[in-house]
């Protein structure tokens, strides 16, 4: 009873953080991300640098190994310290590469010294402004199409701290850390060079709007066999690629998907079966 109060605070107070942030954007006008556009250069990878870092990305996936049929929370929680050290020391690594061998900068990968309070802000705005219409909408989806998440499934059926506390900073750190430098910062900042660069695809729509969709489909199929989570996080995908191409900031999107993932985590804890 007292978990499911949580919850539904929970959630009102998601909902409450929604309409305050729409409130603000109706009072400071539409032109949301306008002040926060950053003249960048073209990044300075290419095609090769993209193949590196998948490869360096399926040894980091082979080094992890397969998740663990055995549902032992032992097992599982070996696991994902594996995933998660993964995915935090391969983005590291390949910064590291590209800083060495492509001269890159902090602002290359969407990092930049000045106006980081002001991303952080952003990104919490936007993510309660879109939160109620991607949880909604995945919340119709899992009623149509119930399968989920073997990761999520599990810790709905066991109750072990040490196996929560490592899920929780895989799903709310490492896992936006990854993507985000995954799909954000390698994919869609190479494929903005691009559009930009081919003439035939440097229609004004075709060169905003390419690389966004690009990276979304691929971020979506990325999620695939995981019920229907990818419909909703081509959604999500969308926003993201928006606000990075607007901004060139991962700290947005890292905001944004690591608040997403979080109140889906705390929820999935104080309603799950194994967590009460």
């Amino acid at each position: 009873m007292i978990r499911e109060l949580l919850a539904w605070s929970l959630i009102a107070a998601v909902l409450l953080a929604s309409g305050a942030a729409w409130w603000r954007f109706a009072r400071t006008g539409p032109p949301l991300l306008r002040d926060v556009e950053r003249a960048v250069r073209p990044v300075p990878w290419f095609f090769l640098d993209l193949c590196v870092a998948l490869l360096m990305l399926l040894s980091a996936v082979h080094w992890v190994g397969p998740p663990p049929e055995d549902p032992q929370p032992a097992l599982w929680t070996g696991f994902l310290l594996r995933d998660t050290l993964a995915q935090l020391l391969w983005p590291a690594c390949m910064v590291a590469v590209l800083t060495a061998v492509r001269h890159a900068r902090l602002e290359d990968f969407g990092y930049w010294r000045q106006g980081r309070l002001r991303d952080v802000l952003l990104g919490a705005q936007l993510f309660a402004m879109a939160a109620p219409a991607l949880y909604g909408l995945q919340w119709v989806l899992v009623n149509w199409w119930p399968k989920q998440h073997p990761l999520m499934e599990l810790l709905a059926q066991v109750d072990d701290r040490r196996l929560w506390l490592v899920a929780f900073v895989r799903v709310v750190l490492a896992a936006p850390i990854s993507e985000e430098f995954t799909f954000r910062v390698l994919v869609q900042g190479w494929l903005e060079k691009i559009f930009y660069r081919a003439a035939w695809l440097s229609g004004r729509w075709t060169r905003h709007w390419g690389p966004v969709l690009i990276s979304s489909v691929l971020f979506s199929a990325a999620h695939a066999g995981h019920g229907p989570a990818w419909i909703s996080i081509f959604f999500l995908a969308l926003l993201l690629g928006y606000v990075y191409r607007k901004t060139h900031s991962v700290l947005p999107c890292l905001v944004i998907h690591g608040l997403l993932n979080a109140v889906s985590f705390v929820l999935l804890m104080l309603v799950g079966t194994g967590a009460k």
